[in-house]
């Protein structure tokens, strides 16, 4: 009993430390509403995470009268525009493009803002640049939101920027259209958009860009204009084009997996409990335990990809569901904002390894310490993980088909480990009671 209880000990240290170090985690600055940071580049633009309930074509008018348009097929009623709100926007827009004509009204600085869910840079033009030139300027700036949340909205937006000079591989959203003028990225429009306002206001305003595809979009109430209509308790302003959010592709099982790693670990603290008491709970047989080390190779291909996408800056393979992109360019994909979340995992997975190749390589004392270390290993690997994908979901807004693999393969070398930690206690008192 007496070192059952010390290693007891040891292993309630495990939950205190993962604690502090989320902890320390949460207190690292990370870019809000009110202060953006700035970022080298644009979101990647992953086409195969379009969420396929919404890839019908919906069909652009290419004339300039409005008429009241249909709801968008396939779109889920909570967060699409209703028919009257299309309306009202088609009529707007007609508005606009009247009081644009020369001689009519004050100057006013018009554009167009391309923008994606799941998208960091995206929520950091929409929180922090756009509000703050919205309180400066009021009516004279006048920005309308293009969501990209079907493929053929994303094809209108590679029209164009081809119209505007870009090429398609450098195409990024957020995409800001002044003029004649095209910035990306949450650090080239924070730097660049004031001063063409301002230079545009000095010269009697800038209209909306002659370009078809933007015409279509208006007409059909794609494009819906920038305003601050809801505050939040902190004081900071949330566009209103994002009160409501559609969730993010891959939504369900990213919960899924969530909660199936939550049951398997509170099964495995149940099983341990129940082998104190002398209760035997059903395990995955013993020689299961063959497996760990290639669930523990596999992980590591895992991880050390995204270690690779991570630190070399270039897009992931993202899968049918989801958008790796957006999780891997997250401030969570940091630890501290020093260390790549990738490179913890690859790092986590090579003791787990080296603790299974001390199980079969010793006897006696040591490997009844070796199986304690690889549950210990995995019960901090599977903790970790559950708060890595708790934040995909509800914080992140993106879900990473890798990330959830490598949470999967990290819940099986848990479930793996408890039999050899069992063993580890019974032979434990099994040398106690022969001395």
């Amino acid at each position: 009993m007496g070192s059952r209880l010390f290693l007891s000990r040891k292993l309630l240290g495990i939950p205190g430390i993962l604690i502090a170090m989320l902890a320390m985690q949460s207190s690292h600055p990370i870019p809000n509403a009110t202060q953006p940071a700035p970022t080298e580049k644009p979101c990647h633009i992953c086409e195969e995470g379009l969420p396929t309930a919404v890839t019908t074509s919906v069909p652009m008018p290419s004339t300039r009268e409005t008429a009241t348009p249909t709801p968008l097929p396939g779109a889920c009623q909570e967060c699409r525009l209703s028919a009257d709100r299309i309306y009202a926007l088609s009529t707007m827009a007609a508005r606009v493009r009247a009081s644009a004509e020369p001689g009519m009204g004050a100057a006013i600085v018009r554009g167009f803002l391309f923008w994606m869910q799941g998208c960091p840079h995206c929520q950091e033009v929409l929180y922090g640049v756009l509000p703050e030139l919205e309180r400066r300027y009021g009516d004279e700036l006048e920005i309308w939101l293009v969501e990209l949340g079907t493929q053929e909205e994303v094809d209108s937006l590679f029209q164009v920027a081809a119209a505007f000079g870009v090429p398609k591989e450098r195409v990024g959203v957020p995409l800001l259209i002044l003029g004649d003028d095209v910035l990306t990225g949450s650090k080239q429009i924070p730097a660049e958009m004031p001063g063409l306002v301002e230079r545009a206001l000095k010269m009697g305003g800038l209209p909306l860009p002659e370009n078809e595809v933007l015409s279509a979009l208006l007409d059909s109430a794609h494009a819906t204009p920038f305003t601050i209509e809801v505050t939040l308790p902190g004081g900071e302003a949330q566009p209103a084009s994002m009160e409501h959010e559609c969730p993010p592709s891959g939504y369900g099982l990213a919960v899924g997996v969530l909660i199936g790693m939550a049951v398997a670990l509170l099964y495995g603290w149940a099983a341990v409990a129940q082998a104190y008491r002398g209760w035997k709970m059903p395990l995955p047989p013993a020689a299961w335990e063959r497996a760990i080390p290639w669930l523990t190779v596999a992980g590591m291909a895992v991880a050390g990809y995204l270690a690779y996408v991570e630190t070399q800056d270039v897009p992931a393979v993202c899968g049918p569901l989801g958008d790796c992109n957006a999780v891997q360019s997250s401030p969570y994909a940091s630890f501290l904002g020093l260390i790549p979340v990738g490179w913890l995992g690859l790092i986590g997975y090579v003791p787990i390894f080296l603790a299974w190749l001390w199980i079969k390589s010793q006897r006696g004392l040591l490997k009844g310490w070796a199986g304690v270390t690889l549950f210990g290993l995995t019960n901090f690997g599977l903790l970790f993980s559950l708060y890595l994908t708790y934040l995909e979901p509800f914080v992140i807004r993106a879900v990473c088909l890798l990330c959830l693999t490598s949470s999967v393969i990290m819940t099986l070398l848990f479930l793996l480990s408890i039999e050899t930690f069992l063993d580890a206690l019974a032979n434990e008192e099994t040398q106690r009671a022969s001395r």
